[in-house]
């Protein structure tokens, strides 16, 4: 978590959606500070009142980085073939909701990220989502942010800009049958941020565009 007592925001980062980027944003340009864990949702008491907010993304392009992370980064990947096995996304997916349905997700290292965003986010009392896929756009009108100072560099997890991300575009990786899954893991997301639930059509991700034109990458 990023707190600033200077300008009075906290941010409460979503796992797999630019938390480094933002981290490294608000810590050298709006005087933010780290406090507790790196993926923390209950604000400290100091801060009531504070304009709270967080980062989300496209789930379908989210449920992608969920799968690498966790079974083709280094850390996770032996972990969790040994608990699973090797996976495919689309297996990966099949897996992911029946894990969710038996109550019986593997408690193994990284398993955090497998929490649906708007899940994660229901005790957090947030006041803004900004939408990875508009982060330029959309960071400016952010209260704290004074003009003139940059939105988070969108990078990937060993710092490459994310168009050079390891797996490419989560759109060449995603099917018909894997995205069925991930709406059925992550249906409250299309709902509470506004992303488009048919994949084909993803261009921004975002089912309400106000013509922004940040495209979508493979982020991590």
């Amino acid at each position: 978590m990023i707190i600033s007592a200077e300008r009075k925001y906290v941010f409460v980062s979503t796992p797999k959606a630019a938390t480094h980027a933002v981290y490294e944003t608000l810590l050298a340009h709006c005087a933010g500070a780290r406090h507790g864990r790196w993926h923390q949702r209950c604000s400290p008491r100091e801060t009531a009142g504070w304009f709270r907010f967080t980062v989300v993304r496209n789930p379908f392009s989210r449920a992608v980085s969920c799968w690498w992370h966790l079974f083709h980064r280094d850390g996770y990947r032996q972990l969790w073939r040994r608990a699973a096995g090797a996976m495919e996304f689309g297996q990966f997916m099949r897996a992911l909701v029946d894990w969710r349905r038996r109550g019986a997700t593997p408690e193994v290292r990284g398993d955090v990220i497998l929490t649906p965003q708007a899940v994660w986010h229901r005790r957090s009392q947030l006041d803004a989502a900004v939408h990875l896929e508009r982060l330029a756009a959309e960071w400016p009108r952010l209260p704290f942010v004074r003009p003139g100072e940059p939105p988070p560099r969108r990078l990937d997890s060993y710092g490459a800009p994310c168009e050079a991300s390891t797996y490419g575009d989560w759109r060449e990786i995603m099917t018909d049958e894997a995205a069925e899954l991930v709406l059925d893991w992550a249906k409250a997301d299309f709902d509470a941020y506004g992303y488009d639930r048919d994949w084909h059509a993803a261009v921004t991700g975002l089912a309400r565009d106000d013509g922004a034109t940040d495209g979508e990458t493979g982020q991590d």
